[in-house]
């Protein structure tokens, strides 16, 4: 790397599922349906999801826009369908 340049970032695809929908719990940010499908894919000591950040370990993240909108969906008990987001970490 030369100097004023930044480090690749890496992504991850992660695939939130229907069993993810109907295991995730309303309004918690260690087990809703999207920190649930993290952990399928990696298992970090600690997933965080909110309406804005991912946080995994101790690393905050911005969450995309599909993210906040299925969160504050999902939370205010309206349906939300199977989706894909792609994480830079």
């Amino acid at each position: 790397m030369t100097a004023g340049e930044s480090p690749a970032l890496k992504t991850m695809k992660i695939t939130v599922t229907q069993e993810h929908i109907e295991k995730g719990d309303k309004c918690s940010d260690w087990s809703c349906p999207i920190a649930l499908a993290i952990n399928d894919i990696d298992k970090f000591w600690n997933v965080s999801v909110g309406d804005n950040e991912i946080v995994l370990n101790e690393t905050s993240y911005t969450a995309p826009p599909t993210v906040t909108s299925f969160v504050q969906r999902f939370d205010g008990g309206l349906t939300v369908a199977p989706f894909e987001f792609v994480l830079a970490v």
